[in-house]
């Protein structure tokens, strides 16, 4: 609870089912349904992986997912379950994507925000830097300008205040 406080986020998972104590299945049973604790917003999710041996077998993952949920379908206490999206990996992968999504759709508009008071930033940055040029003719006509504008005040310097085309300066 020290990354997500309000346990928005957070999806508590309970792992390995198949190695649980006999007798302590209820307990785990009560804790899977939110019966024995309080506190997790998004309650648990429960996934039976490989064990060691289908991993010495080289088994499929393909495998796993079927062997995960024969084994919620058929093995007590988890068959009596009603609640199917409570198990396997494939109802874990689409409660995350459920929940990325809804973070998504509750940050987006505040980067909406975010975008639009950095544009209009950007904008006003923009139109402070005086007139802008969107035609190749209007921006060679402004680079002459500023050329010729550079090259009269470089040699108004070197020649001591004497400008092109006066005598004596400007």
């Amino acid at each position: 609870k020290k990354v997500d406080p309000d346990t928005r986020r957070t999806l508590p998972v309970l792992t390995k089912p198949d190695l649980i104590d006999d007798g302590a299945e209820n307990g785990v049973k009560e804790l899977l349904l939110g019966e024995m604790t309080e506190g997790f917003e998004r309650g648990f999710h429960m996934v039976k992986g490989r064990g060691q041996a289908s991993l010495n077998k080289n088994e499929t993952i393909r495998k796993g997912l079927s062997d995960e949920e024969f084994f919620f379908r058929n093995i007590s206490p988890w068959k009596d379950i009603e609640d199917k999206k409570l198990f396997g990996i494939p109802q874990l992968r689409r409660k995350l994507g459920d929940l990325q999504v809804e973070i998504i759709r509750k940050t987006f508009p505040e980067i909406i925000i975010e975008m639009k008071e950095q544009r209009d930033k950007t904008s006003k940055a923009v139109r402070a830097m005086g007139t802008t040029y969107s035609t190749m003719v209007e921006k060679r006509a402004f680079f002459f300008q500023v050329r010729d504008e550079l090259v009269d005040t470089t040699r108004r310097i070197l020649t001591g205040g004497k400008t092109r085309g006066t005598a004596h300066g400007a």
